[in-house]
């Protein structure tokens, strides 16, 4: 049997962590919310169905089940994220549990979904056991999931660049202390926190841009770098 209890603590202890979920919520929850229509479509979610949002996260999925009248209950192993779901869609029933030992009995839901969840959960095929027993008869179970770099060409230009410049990260090393500076610190600056959010995707895209050879690109990329590296210097300065 595959130990999957060092993949469980770190999930448990990342998204436990309640700076790093509100940054999730604020700056990446956009993107898995692009699908959330087609999986509650893909279910057939309507009126008086009893539905079950695994890995429900920050509740957006929950949000949209009780949109379409369904009774709605969420799971997550996150209280940080937990705390977000209940603020976001108080009508739902929000239970901190175990994806791998659902504290339902069977036959429990019409429809179970869950979006970009099911890969944070270390033993994803009893996971999905348990969805199987927790759905009535003909009930139904959509689900979603990054595409890897076989499939997604954005990922594939990302690991490619990673994996051949993977130690060009000058940057970085100047941008990490300042990061680090700014938490310790507990600044909460809106401007800081958009330079550091561009500071991060330039140097990603300098990474990208580098391997693909366009000298011109990579000139702009690293430009944008260092201007948004400045906003933070001078942010944290007059902070203090």
């Amino acid at each position: 049997m595959s130990d999957f209890s060092a993949f469980g603590s770190m999930e448990r202890h990342g998204w436990g962590d309640a700076t790093r979920a509100a940054g999730y919520v604020a700056l990446f929850s956009s993107a898995p919310d692009q699908a959330i229509d087609g999986l509650l479509n893909a279910v057939g979610a309507k009126a008086d169905s009893k539905a079950l949002d695994l890995c429900c996260g920050h509740g957006n999925v929950a949000a949209a089940l009780l949109r379409r009248g369904c009774a709605v209950v969420g799971v997550d192993f996150s209280p940080a994220m937990l705390a977000f779901a209940r603020a976001r869609a108080s009508n739902a029933t929000f239970i901190e549990a175990d994806a791998q030992n659902l504290p339902f009995d069977d036959a429990a839901f019409d429809v179970v979904v869950s979006n970009v969840g099911i890969c944070h959960v270390p033993d994803q095929p009893r996971a999905l056991a348990e969805v199987r027993r927790v759905l009535r008869p003909a009930g139904k179970f959509a689900m979603t999931a990054w595409c890897g770099p076989d499939a997604s060409a954005c990922f594939a230009a990302v690991y490619r660049a990673i994996k051949a410049h993977g130690n060009a990260v000058e940057n970085l090393a100047v941008f990490a202390p300042i990061v680090l500076t700014a938490h310790v610190l507990g600044i909460s600056n809106t401007a800081t926190k958009a330079a550091v959010v561009v500071y991060f995707f330039a140097c990603l895209l300098h990474f990208v841009v580098y391997s693909a050879g366009l000298p011109a690109v990579r000139t702009l990329t690293f430009t944008a770098g260092w201007l948004a590296q400045m906003a933070i210097i001078l942010s944290i300065l007059r902070w203090i």
